[in-house]
């Protein structure tokens, strides 16, 4: 079965808060499914969060959207990193 693919172009037809990418992120998180899957588990949020003089990390809005969903949804998330 093939996979869907969820993409958020960077574009933005009008200057509002509803066209950044954080907004569309949370957009895509509701069509994911995701929602029903957390419902009552605990979810590990993998991320790495920087070695060295690595400095290209998600920036925190993004986490802070990917852990609201989790918990409006029924979910309890946790953040880890392991390398």
């Amino acid at each position: 079965m093939p996979a869907n693919v969820l993409f958020a172009p960077m574009a933005y037809s009008r200057y509002e808060a509803s066209q950044t990418l954080p907004e569309k992120f949370s957009r895509m998180l509701k069509k994911t499914g995701l929602a029903q899957k957390v419902k009552g588990k605990t979810v590990a949020i993998k991320m790495h969060v920087g070695d060295g003089i690595n400095y290209s990390t998600i920036p925190p809005v993004f986490v802070r959207k990917l852990v609201d969903f989790i918990r409006e949804n029924g979910g309890d998330c946790f953040i880890t990193d392991h390398y």
